[in-house]
């Protein structure tokens, strides 16, 4: 509960400010997916979920008997597995010699129960790396696809008699694999811990360090887009908007460097350092 509390942001932006990714080793890496579109935030009765950004279609699909990832834990997983396999160079990731292990990198506290941050775990594991991701092209000159498996195996072993002792291993897909070598985005895994109960923060977050990258001139994304690439449901565009607002000021928090404005019509842009300065 601590990491829902307005002291424990400031304490964390107070650490950014005085020491930088570098200095402390947290630097993350995002990859495209999450830097373009967004996963679901809550749980649906439906195996499918689509989102559209401009020209291209997102669908994620998954095993009706499974369900699809939603939350911030299947979110920290990609951001995990990406950053390790930019670090390693290897599409095999090691995710621990037990899952209380994998939790505590993930910044969660092990706790066991129906209720408890083990089952939910496996169960984002289980949602995450059974679902197949499409991206669709759909212009008047052009119509493709691609079809992408974050993994292409994954599993988790555990002792019957203790269910904390397993071990976790995911082999990347090799498109996803040489995706995220090529255009994976640098992040601040500190922002990703203080922001890990809020799954939209994660999100903007994301988009923002990934856009400010080729941002040269201010632009204006209207709020009828960043619902269309968001992993929420809104009936009305207003509740969206009064969201997006709360947490994109949570990530401002964190990343004060990112210059934006709120208006009527959506979010301007305007070009802004990276939170991760090249070297």
């Amino acid at each position: 509960m601590k990491k829902r509390t307005t002291s424990y942001l400031i304490d964390v932006s107070l650490d950014i400010e005085k020491y930088s990714a570098y200095d402390k080793g947290t630097i993350g890496y995002a990859p495209r997916i999450m830097t373009s579109m967004a996963l679901p935030m809550r749980e649906s009765s439906s195996n499918e979920f689509i989102k559209i950004n401009g020209h291209y279609k997102l669908s994620i699909i998954s095993p009706s008997e499974i369900g699809l990832p939603y939350g911030g834990l299947p979110r920290q997983l990609i951001l995990f597995l990406t950053t390790q396999a930019i670090l390693t160079k290897s599409n095999e990731i090691y995710c621990g010699k037990s899952i209380s292990q994998l939790a505590k990198i993930l910044g969660k506290h092990s706790s066991g129960g129906v209720n408890g941050s083990i089952t939910a775990l496996k169960n984002q594991f289980r949602r995450l790396f059974s679902s197949t991701i499409q991206w669709i092209k759909d212009t008047e000159g052009e119509w493709s696809i691609d079809t992408m498996n974050i993994s292409r195996s994954a599993s988790m072993l555990w002792d019957p008699v203790n269910k904390n002792d397993w071990e976790g291993i995911v082999t990347l897909s090799e498109a996803f694999y040489e995706d995220i070598q090529l255009h994976a985005t640098p992040i601040d895994l500190r922002v990703i811990d203080a922001l890990s109960h809020y799954p939209m923060a994660i999100d903007i977050y994301c988009f923002l360090t990934s856009r400010y990258f080729n941002l040269y001139k201010p632009v204006l994304i209207s709020w009828i887009d960043l619902v269309s690439q968001s992993g929420c449901s809104y009936k009305k565009l207003s509740n969206f908007r009064k969201s997006y607002i709360k947490a994109a000021s949570m990530v401002k928090a964190l990343y004060p460097e990112a210059k934006f404005q709120f208006k009527d019509k959506g979010i301007l842009l305007y070009p802004s350092s990276c939170h991760i300065p090249s070297k």
